[in-house]
């Protein structure tokens, strides 16, 4: 099959930060995002290809003339961490409910948060990821995906104590 267009990439913005991309090479006339230049400059800069750069958010969609918005992305990745502390974490990820599988961060999160915040992240984000660092595992929509990174024994003890106090006890 023939295609006389060139192919572009469009990857959900969490994805292309998860892969650490920077830039694509793109067609004239398409968004172009450069986050950050190996200088240290060009934050938050985005433009249309063929364009000078220019600070502030994405031009907006073009409403009317037949184009359809586009559909938002819902597809998701699953991430595993790499550097998962099964020392700290271990004991919570592997214990068991009453019906004998892992106990879900689904069935019990959102109450434990609640009632007790989570611990706010070393990256400036709003708190922890409790999946990646508890669980090893995460997804790409993870709306704090910017603190799936590396922590120190020590900087994990406030989530190690959080856990302590709100991961529901096992069933015998």
């Amino acid at each position: 099959m023939e295609n006389r267009e060139p192919w572009v990439p469009h990857l959900n913005p969490s994805y292309q930060e998860c892969l650490g991309l920077k830039k694509f090479n793109v067609g004239v006339g398409d968004l172009v995002l450069e986050n950050m230049l190996e200088d240290g400059t060009g934050a938050g800069v985005s433009r249309v290809a063929g364009s000078p750069p220019s600070v502030g958010p994405p031009p907006p969609t073009p409403s009317g003339g037949g184009g359809q918005p586009e559909p938002k992305d819902t597809k998701q990745l699953n991430l595993t961490n790499p550097n998962y502390n099964e020392a700290l974490f271990g004991e919570f990820r592997n214990r068991k409910g009453s019906n004998g599988r892992q106990i879900s961060l689904g069935d019990w999160k959102k109450e434990a948060i609640a009632r007790n915040p989570l611990p706010k992240s070393k990256f400036g984000l709003p708190s922890m990821c409790l999946a990646w660092h508890s669980k090893g595992l995460c997804n790409s929509n993870c709306r704090v995906i910017g603190d799936h990174q590396s922590y120190s024994a020590s900087e994990y003890q406030p989530l190690v104590q959080w856990c302590q106090e709100n991961w529901p006890a096992a069933s015998n």
